[in-house]
């Protein structure tokens, strides 16, 4: 389980892509930003070094939280989500 910089690098950057989507989301609740986040966990699943499941294992987490619910989404969830995900590839950096 050695860094990869390359897969470090992907997830800082879908990282940076789900938090602004997410800030967008918080305006506008739009079903196409959800889409969009949903894509970028998608993208940052391809990481496949062992060293990065925990950070991994977070993408799910928010895919799970951009299910809708018969209230709306929920921003609280989607919200802590993503900053596991920020924790898991902060413990990530070099």
């Amino acid at each position: 389980m050695e860094f990869d910089a390359g897969d470090f690098a992907t997830l800082q950057q879908h990282y940076e892509r789900l938090w602004a989507l997410y800030t967008e989301f918080e305006q506008s609740r739009s079903t196409e930003i959800v889409k969009a986040m949903q894509s970028t966990c998608r993208s940052a699943r391809r990481v496949t070094n062992p060293r990065y499941r925990y950070a991994i294992e977070q993408l799910g987490w928010i895919e799970g939280a951009l299910r809708p619910k018969p209230t709306g989404h929920d921003l609280y969830a989607i919200h802590q989500a993503i900053m596991r995900l920020e924790n898991a590839v902060t413990r990530l950096k070099p």
